[in-house]
């Protein structure tokens, strides 16, 4: 869309309050070109100001920059955007436009930008966005781009501020309720409910677990991995419910030897193994010692089974030496010992990393799945 040769702060308004904001996209292009072709500043310092403010994205109620910089210790230095560059006329054009706009969309953000401002009172601009994004829900329903993250934003700042939050934790309940496969709902938002626990009463936590219950019984079809992460969230809800956690041990191990059976042809045998040792740490904390005992009986099978694969490469870096006196000793030794005792080595997955290294002097490395061999060649 292009402006004519003199934009007006009202024309450029109007084609902000008209665009319908599909999934993420904003209208920062027209605006762009508009700020190009004007000759006024006040105009083109208010472009400047929308841009840089739909340039913000949201999550859980707080804003997000499109991209920063960080010192040595982890200290953000430089972002962009930031609520540190605007000056009080940029806060008060948005505070303007949050009045006049039609569009919910436009409330919502300039509301939640608003909300996340260090400006006084800004608890009625947060009321704002969430009676915005109520009306967004209303309107537009749950098979948008946008849905998720439309919730989540509500429920987080509804609560803050106060404002409609019994509302918005009713409305959050009934979509995991309402949810179907994939239960995008249930995996999406109970984590967010867990982080927002004191708000809830524990009535509602209880309930949650109803859900995945009924995904259970209902031996719904969807992959394994989606009911790996359904019954990880279910153990965690018993946690911070403190109601009993062993059914979902038990249902996530019984999960977890299927996967082991679906992947018993991998062509090494690491994943297999993996999840054996998942399965046998659930089976543990379920209380159920016979299936513990029968899996540990199959992890050594699978263990004395696994297929290592040899990967040769030089190296000249300086660190050879070092990369040498540790492994040629470690890793002769180890690969001696029965398989329970060389996967006992002191690092929390089965085998200890090597980083390869360049060639040197006429040296060679030998790497065998993360066990390295320096040897003269």
């Amino acid at each position: 869309m292009v402006g004519p040769k003199d934009t007006s702060v009202s024309e450029f308004q109007s084609l902000l309050d008209a665009f319908d904001y599909p999934g993420y996209n904003t209208p920062t292009g027209d605006l762009k070109k508009l700020w190009e072709k004007s000759a006024e500043e006040r105009v083109k310092k208010h472009l400047e100001i929308q841009i840089d403010f739909l340039n913000f994205s949201f999550s859980n109620g707080k804003l997000q920059s499109m991209f920063s910089t960080t010192d040595k210790s982890g200290l953000t230095v430089n972002e962009y955007p930031s609520l540190k560059a605007f000056d009080e006329e940029a806060f008060n054009y948005i505070i303007n436009r949050l009045q006049a706009t039609p569009n919910k969309r436009l409330k919502a953000r300039y509301g939640q930008i608003l909300w996340n401002s260090e400006l006084k009172g800004k608890g009625r601009y947060a009321q704002h966005a969430v009676d915005a994004y109520f009306d967004i829900l209303t309107a537009e329903g749950t098979n948008t781009d946008n849905f998720y993250s439309d919730v989540a934003n509500l429920l987080f700042i509804s609560i803050a501020c106060k404002y409609r939050a019994d509302e918005a934790k009713k409305l959050v309940l009934k979509y995991i309720v309402d949810s179907q496969p994939p239960f995008d709902a249930y995996l999406i938002f109970v984590p967010k409910i867990l982080a927002l626990k004191k708000h809830f009463e524990k009535s509602q936590l209880d309930n949650l677990n109803q859900k995945a219950d009924q995904i259970w019984q209902d031996s719904v079809e969807m992959s394994l991995h989606t009911y790996e992460r359904i019954l990880e969230i279910a153990i965690e809800v018993a946690g911070k419910t403190g109601t009993d956690k062993k059914i979902w041990h038990q249902r996530l191990a019984e999960i977890y030897e299927r996967i082991v059976d679906q992947r018993k042809d991998d062509e090494t045998g690491m994943m297999p193994l993996h999840f054996c040792e998942q399965a046998i740490h659930h089976f543990k904390l379920a209380g159920n010692r016979a299936k513990e005992k029968e899996l540990l009986k199959r992890l050594t099978n699978l263990k004395a089974n696994l297929k290592l694969s040899t990967i040769e490469v030089k190296f000249t870096s300086k660190e050879l030496s070092k990369l040498y006196k540790y492994h040629d000793g470690v890793v002769a030794k180890l690969l001696e010992k029965d398989p329970d005792h060389r996967f006992s080595f002191d690092r929390p997955q089965y085998l200890p990393e090597c980083k390869v290294l360049e060639t040197r002097n006429g040296t060679q490395g030998k790497v065998v799945h993360g066990l390295c061999q320096c040897h003269q060649v």
